[in-house]
């Protein structure tokens, strides 16, 4: 288990993706992307609604997580990247 802040990002389904924090194991919060959005455009607005809700900062992520398939070429690069 890693110690500290998670980020985790799903980009991987057709459907939409994901953002999460989870901190000790504990899911802290998740957002879902709108897929008729572009996704590379609201990653960064899921990942502050995230922090917000959780009540954390930028500077407290230790680690980040991605789905790494299966899923689109460009799906997975945006999540990746």
């Amino acid at each position: 288990m890693i110690d500290g802040l998670v980020v985790a990002i799903d980009s991987s389904r057709r459907e939409g993706g994901s953002v999460a924090l989870a901190e000790g194991g504990t899911l802290l919060a998740e957002r879902f992307h709108d897929p008729r959005l572009g996704y590379a455009e609201s990653f960064f607005g899921l990942l502050d609604e995230c922090l917000l809700s959780a009540n954390r900062e930028p500077q407290q992520i230790r680690a980040l997580a991605v789905v790494s398939g299966p899923g689109s070429f460009t799906g997975l690069r945006i999540g990746v990247m």
